[in-house]
């Protein structure tokens, strides 16, 4: 039986100075409970600060579990962010307040939107525009996230296969019956 072996942990963080900052203070005595935790309060980026607390407790848990751990990131984007996703992208990695002035580029989009079977008849247009806005695309590029796989599968499903009142659906054959859309 093996009673120590090396081994690597690959775990996507948004940001390597929250890693950092949630390493260091786990190493000073570890987290307090979620709703007491205030390890937030010090990320520049609100995005970091709301949005990567799983990340921050992971930092902290392995930290504590394996404390000769090291991060090894990958290499980091080099060149000046040109569309406002990358920009935010850049701002959450670097652990920096978002920047001001940026431009609407169209490489985010934010939709309301009442309900989730709502939600998935917009992300469905949306996606076909783009689809058909820009033919190197492909279904196999996209990513669908969602709160609640279980919740959203029925409602993606559904949203895939339904066809629009000409009879036909919104992205053409060609495109639709490719295995991932």
């Amino acid at each position: 039986m093996i009673a120590e072996s090396e081994g690597q942990q690959w775990a996507p963080i948004p940001s390597r100075k929250q890693w950092e900052l949630q390493a260091e203070r786990a190493t000073r005595g570890g987290a307090p409970e979620r709703r007491n935790d205030t390890a937030g309060e010090a990320l520049a980026s609100p995005l970091l600060r709301t949005l990567g607390t799983q990340a921050g407790e992971l930092a902290a848990q392995l930290t504590r579990e394996f404390p000769e751990a090291h991060v090894i990131p990958l290499d980091g984007v080099e060149s000046t962010p040109a569309t406002l996703l990358e920009r935010v992208q850049d701002d959450v990695r670097e652990n920096l307040p978002p920047t001001r002035g940026l431009t609407l580029d169209g490489s985010v989009q934010i939709h309301s939107c009442h309900g989730s079977s709502r939600q998935v008849e917009v992300l469905r247009e949306v996606l076909a525009g783009l689809l058909e806005e820009d033919r190197e695309l492909e279904p196999r590029d996209v990513l669908i996230l969602c709160p609640d796989v279980d919740a959203y599968a029925p409602l993606l499903h559904a949203a895939r296969s339904r066809t629009n009142p000409c009879g036909s659906t919104s992205i053409d054959a060609s495109r639709s019956a490719h295995p991932q859309y």
